[in-house]
C-alpha cells in the first residue's frame, strides 16, 4: 500500500512496549496541547478488521545463516546490531523470526523473499484493513451539501464590522420604550436547529449540531444560542468545542449577559455580565487540544498497541450586544483538528509505525441572531429579528493507516531488510463544503395601531 503520509511514530512508555521506531511526524504531536482529553481504552471488534490471507503454506524454517553473506554460522554468533540497536545471537534471532514465520504461513504469507532471492530492502503488504462504508458516507455527505442554501458561500465572522453595526444597534428611542408598556398578547418565538454526522462512530467519525432561538415580549427580548462539535474513535465520542450563550434584554432593570466555551469538555472561557445601560463586548480566544483512545490488536502475528487521537485548535470569536429591548449575538466558532497514531510492539525483531494523513474535523462557523423592538416610519412598534447561520467544513479527509515490519536477513551489506505489514484504518477523499445553512429576516407588529405620536 502506497503511503499517503510521512509515518508518525513516537516510542510508548516501557510498561507497554520493548520497541518502537521513530520517523518524521505529518501533524507535530504536542505535549504542551492546553486542553488534555484523558486517554481511554477503546475497543476493536473483530468484525472491523478484514485479514487478505491467502492459502497456508506449508512451514519451512529459516536456516541460520549469516545475514551478510548467506553462509552457516553457529547460534552462539553474535549478528550485526539490528536498526533499532539490539544486539542478539543468532539462535536468538532465528527463533523469533521462525516462530512468526510459522503463524505467517497459516495465512499464506512468508517472510523469505520469492524463489529465495536477495529481498529488497523494504517490502509492502497489506495485511488488513478495515471496511469503509461508502455508501453510508456518500449519503450523509449528500445531506450535508444539502443543508447549504443553494448559491451561497461561508463568510467567516467581521468582528470590526460587528462592532460598527452594534453602535447603531443600541441606540434606544425612550418614546418608545415608554409606548410599549402598554400590554399586548403578540410574542416572538422563534427557533432554527442543525445537527449533521459523518462517519462511522466506530471506527471514527465527527459531528457538528447547535441551536438559536429568539423570544420577544413587549417587556423584554432574549437570545439564547449554542453550537457543539465532536467526533468518535472506535466508539469514544468526545466534545471537541461547546459553545453556549444568553442575552436577557429587558424593557427596564438589569440585563445579562452569558457566554461560555468549553473544549474537551473543559471550562475555556466564561462570560457573566449584569448592565444596567447599553452595553457591548468583542473578543476572541483559542485552545490547542490533544484527545485519544488506545487500542490493541493484532497485526498478523504480532501483538501491537496503538494510541490514536485528534488535535489540533479550537475556539470562538464573538461580539454581543444589549440594549432595553434589543439583544444582539455573532459567534463564530473554530475547530481545526488532525488525527494521529503512536504505535508499538513488544517483539525485539520487529518495529511498528503509523502514518496519518487524516483531516478529523475542520469547521469554521458565523452564527448570528437578534431581536429588537422598533418603531417603524408610522409610528408602529415592531419586533424585528434576525438569525443566520454559516459554515465552512473540511471531515474525515485523507487517510489513518498503522504497520509492523520485521527484519530480515539482506545476505549482503547492510544485512537487515524489512518485511512491512500494513493495517488500512481510513482511508476517504472526505468531505467538503461551506455555505449559508439559514438566512432569515422578520418584522412582526405589536399592536394593530401606532403608539407613537407623528
Amino acid at each position: 500500500m502506497k503511503h499517503l503520509a510521512q509515518k508518525l511514530i513516537t516510542i510508548l512508555p516501557p510498561v507497554l512496549v520493548l520497541v518502537a521506531v521513530v520517523a518524521m511526524p505529518t501533524f507535530a504531536q504536542n505535549p504542551q496541547a492546553e486542553v488534555k482529553g484523558p486517554t481511554v481504552p477503546a475497543q476493536v471488534r473483530s468484525d472491523q478488521i478484514i485479514v487478505k490471507k491467502t492459502a497456508p503454506l506449508q512451514f519451512k524454517a529459516f536456516d541460520i545463516l549469516d545475514p551478510t553473506n548467506r553462509k552457516p554460522i553457529s547460534r552462539d554468533t553474535m549478528l550485526p546490531e539490528l536498526p533499532n540497536g539490539k544486539r542478539l545471537t543468532a539462535g536468538q534471532y532465528y527463533d523469533e523470526l521462525n516462530k512468526l514465520e510459522r503463524q505467517l504461513n497459516g495465512q499464506g504469507r512468508t517472510l523469505k523473499p520469492a524463489n529465495e532471492v536477495k529481498p529488497a530492502p523494504l517490502s509492502k503488504f497489506e495485511l488488513q484493513t478495515t471496511p469503509v462504508p461508502l455508501a453510508t458516507l456518500q449519503k450523509q455527505a449528500q445531506a450535508l451539501r444539502a443543508a447549504h442554501l443553494a448559491n451561497t458561500q461561508f463568510r467567516a465572522l467581521n468582528l470590526a464590522e460587528v462592532e460598527q453595526t452594534h453602535r447603531q444597534f443600541m441606540m434606544i428611542n425612550p418614546a418608545l420604550l415608554k409606548a410599549i408598556a402598554t400590554p399586548t398578547s403578540q410574542t416572538v418565538h422563534w427557533v432554527k436547529n442543525w445537527n449533521y454526522n459523518l462517519g462511522d462512530p466506530s471506527v471514527i467519525s465527527g459531528y457538528i449540531n447547535g441551536k438559536i432561538e429568539l423570544n420577544g415580549t413587549n417587556n423584554a427580548t432574549s437570545v439564547n444560542g449554542e453550537v457543539d462539535a465532536g467526533g468518535s474513535l472506535f466508539s469514544q465520542s468526545f466534545e471537541l468545542l461547546r459553545v453556549t450563550g444568553n442575552l436577557n434584554a429587558p424593557r427596564t432593570g438589569t440585563m445579562n449577559v452569558t457566554l461560555g466555551a468549553s473544549v474537551l469538555g473543559n471550562s475555556v472561557y466564561n462570560l457573566n455580565q449584569n448592565v444596567t445601560t447599553s452595553w457591548s463586548k468583542s473578543d476572541s480566544i483559542s485552545k490547542t487540544l490533544d484527545k485519544s483512545v488506545t487500542i490493541h490488536f493484532s497485526l498478523g502475528p504480532i501483538p501491537m498497541t496503538a494510541k490514536i487521537g485528534a488535535q489540533g485548535t479550537a475556539g470562538i470569536s464573538y461580539s454581543v450586544a444589549v440594549a432595553p429591548v434589543k439583544a444582539s449575538a455573532y459567534v463564530g466558532p473554530f475547530v481545526h483538528t488532525k488525527a494521529y497514531a503512536q504505535v508499538g510492539v513488544d517483539i525485539v525483531v520487529a518495529g511498528a509505525g503509523a502514518g496519518a494523513n487524516l483531516t478529523l474535523l475542520n469547521l469554521d462557523g458565523n452564527l448570528s441572531g437578534a431581536v429588537s423592538i422598533e418603531s417603524d416610519s408610522i409610528g408602529r412598534a415592531n419586533f424585528k429579528y434576525t438569525d443566520s447561520y454559516s459554515q465552512n467544513l473540511d471531515m474525515l479527509d485523507g487517510n489513518l493507516y498503522v504497520y509492523a515490519y520485521v527484519y530480515v536477513p539482506c545476505w549482503d551489506i547492510p544485512p537487515w531488510c524489512k518485511q512491512e505489514y500494513d493495517w488500512n484504518i481510513f482511508s476517504w477523499t472526505g468531505f467538503k463544503s461551506g455555505g449559508v445553512v439559514f438566512n432569515d429576516s422578520k418584522t412582526l407588529s405589536l399592536y394593530a395601531q401606532p403608539v407613537l405620536k407623528q
